[in-house]
């Protein structure tokens, strides 16, 4: 339990660049078939896709814990806040599309995280033009999301590492899932409602957001 609330309050603290990095993909495909529905219909994806990622997350927490159960991970915690601080960093540059050489540091999902993200989203275009919608879309990217290279998200997988056990690892990716939900979720909902333009410029906003947190980091 030691680490549930400092782990709840990085969530919170970093849900902004979890916007950034999942928001578009919310938007885009988890909410396909739910425009013209009711505030409820509406959010019935987006509490899947959040149920699906916290589940990711204890998932690996409760592995991560397991393996770091058997070293000593401390030590090398510091180093890992200050490479993902700069990873976010280049991450905010690359998010305005106009720092060419930030787009090519800036990693990418492995190749088979590429292409399961790919065919979820063909079956989301498929089904939206068919005026059909479906959980497991949303459930799909959910259960994906934890295996994504975010640089919040590899610093709480690190805590979680450093948690001594498996159900420590678990408890405290439960914690950081729980901290990145309501933001995510408040966004998956308005966004429902905002025109094209609007998300076209918020990512420009968030693109500054996740430069200040960058920072954060390194100090």
């Amino acid at each position: 339990m030691d680490l549930f609330f400092p782990m709840l309050a990085l969530g919170l603290v970093t849900s902004l660049h979890c916007v950034s990095m999942c928001g578009p993909m919310v938007v885009t495909y988890a909410l396909k078939g739910t425009e013209e529905g009711t505030v409820a219909q509406r959010a019935v994806p987006n509490l899947a896709y959040q149920g699906a990622k916290i589940v990711s997350y204890m998932t690996v927490g409760l592995l991560l814990g397991a393996i770091g159960s058997v070293f000593d991970l401390s030590a090398v915690r510091p180093f890992v806040m200050v490479a993902a601080g700069l990873f976010m960093i280049v991450l905010a540059l690359s998010m305005t599309g106009r720092v060419k050489w930030a787009t090519r540091l800036t990693p990418r999902p492995p190749k088979f995280l590429f292409r399961a993200i790919a065919a979820t989203r063909r079956k989301a275009v498929a089904d939206a033009e068919e005026n059909r919608a479906t959980l497991a879309t949303p459930i799909t990217f959910g259960l994906l999301t934890g295996l994504m290279p975010c640089a919040p998200l590899i610093a709480a997988q690190l805590n979680a590492a450093a948690s001594g056990s498996a159900l420590g690892g678990a408890l405290a990716m439960f914690a950081f899932g729980l901290g990145t939900a309501p933001l995510l979720f408040g966004f998956g909902m308005a966004s429902s409602f905002a025109p094209k333009r609007f998300k076209e410029k918020a990512m420009i906003a968030l693109a500054v957001v996740v430069l200040v947190f960058g920072v954060t980091y390194l100090n």
